[in-house]
């Protein structure tokens, strides 16, 4: 079973990463995180009651269990996360290039 943390929770994670995460055998929703309290719980409610963290470095920090994470995120704040996800030694699905601009 591969344990994953989704983090930001809008629209897209809520219509496609969420339902996949679920509906597949091999994966398990370990938490959610974004900044919106309410939108990370509106998810983990859907998920049957994972952790929800408005902070992803406390997930990171507290998800011992974790294998990887699947980032939802605005592409400024994206490269940061995926950064100390793989400092962390888990496998990131981004679905935001890692960059705004080219520089």
């Amino acid at each position: 079973m591969i344990s994953l943390a989704l983090i930001g929770c809008g629209e897209v994670a809520e219509s496609g990463h969420l339902p996949t995460i679920l509906n597949h055998d091999r994966f398990r929703l370990a938490a959610v995180c974004d900044v919106d309290a309410a939108r990370a719980q509106l998810l983990a409610n859907r998920a049957g009651g994972v952790p929800v963290y408005t902070d992803w470095r406390e997930l990171l920090a507290r998800e011992q269990e974790l294998d990887g994470v699947v980032l939802a995120l605005p592409p400024e704040v994206s490269p940061d996360v995926a950064i100390e996800a793989l400092r962390n030694n888990l496998a990131v699905l981004d679905e935001k290039p890692l960059a705004a601009t080219v520089a």
